[in-house]
């Protein structure tokens, strides 16, 4: 593995991880539970990762397969998004376990696609359903995105409590 795919496996297990044992310590009362103000649910943002997990990394760092439905990406008033919505295989109607199972087989799954990812396709240019991107780009863009709904998890937890 490179230097550079390495350095990318160790933030990303550690974000997943912290992000992961956020979810499990979040109180399972509230677990379901929007914001008053108008946020997402804990179960939301798991979801939420989860299926950008598998546009941001994508197995064998290949375009995105057309059809491919994620229904928890945030987006839904972007036009690029209509090709893509739809019912992901586990929704926030299912239980908290089912949800971070779902959530935990998405970031192994991109960790292995990182651990076995050839170091001459992180300049690769891939579709995904927002256009063109460079593998970097949308690896590091990972690496940035879980802490950003760790934080947002913290915040439900405080105002829910």
């Amino acid at each position: 593995m490179s230097e550079t795919l390495a350095l990318i496996a160790e933030q990303m297990t550690r974000v997943g991880k912290m992000f992961l044992k956020g979810l499990e310590e979040f109180p399972e009362a509230t677990f379901f539970t929007d914001l008053p103000s108008g946020g997402h649910s804990a179960a939301w943002h798991a979801l939420h990762i989860a299926d950008w997990t598998q546009i941001l990394v994508p197995a064998g760092f290949d375009s995105i397969p057309q059809g491919l439905r994620l229904g928890h990406l945030g987006w839904e008033d972007a036009a690029w998004i209509a090709g893509t919505t739809g019912p992901s295989s586990v929704s926030v109607t299912d239980t908290r376990d089912a949800i971070l199972e779902y959530l935990r087989h998405q970031l192994e799954r991109g960790m292995e696609t990182v651990k076995s990812g050839a170091a001459d396709r992180l300049e690769a240019k891939i579709t995904t359903p927002m256009g063109e991107r460079v593998v970097r780009t949308l690896l590091l863009t990972q690496v940035g995105h879980v802490p950003y709904h760790y934080g947002q998890v913290k915040m439900n937890s405080k105002q829910l409590a």
